[in-house]
C-alpha cells in the first residue's frame, strides 16, 4: 500500500526510476555503493580527533594561548 499522498515517504524513488538515479546520487554524495562500513570509519575519525586534542592539553597546549595585553 503506498503512503497517503502529501507524506513525504511518497516522493521516494523505487524500481526502475530508482536504478536510474542510484549510481549518480551516491557519487553526488561522495558514497559508496555499500554503507556498512561508514559507522565505523566515522566513529574512528571522532576517536583520532578527540585522542589528539586530549594529547594537546597533556602537553599544555592550553598553555600556548596568545598572552592577554592590558588596554
Amino acid at each position: 500500500m503506498p503512503p497517503p499522498a502529501g507524506e513525504t515517504r511518497a516522493q521516494l524513488l523505487d524500481g526502475e526510476a530508482w536504478q536510474a538515479a542510484r549510481q549518480p546520487a551516491l557519487t553526488d554524495l561522495q558514497l559508496p555503493e555499500n554503507p556498512a562500513g561508514l559507522p565505523a570509519e566515522y566513529a574512528m575519525v571522532v576517536h583520532l580527533a578527540l585522542q589528539d586534542v586530549g594529547t594537546r592539553i597533556g602537553a599544555g597546549a592550553a598553555d600556548s594561548r596568545p598572552a592577554r595585553t592590558a588596554g
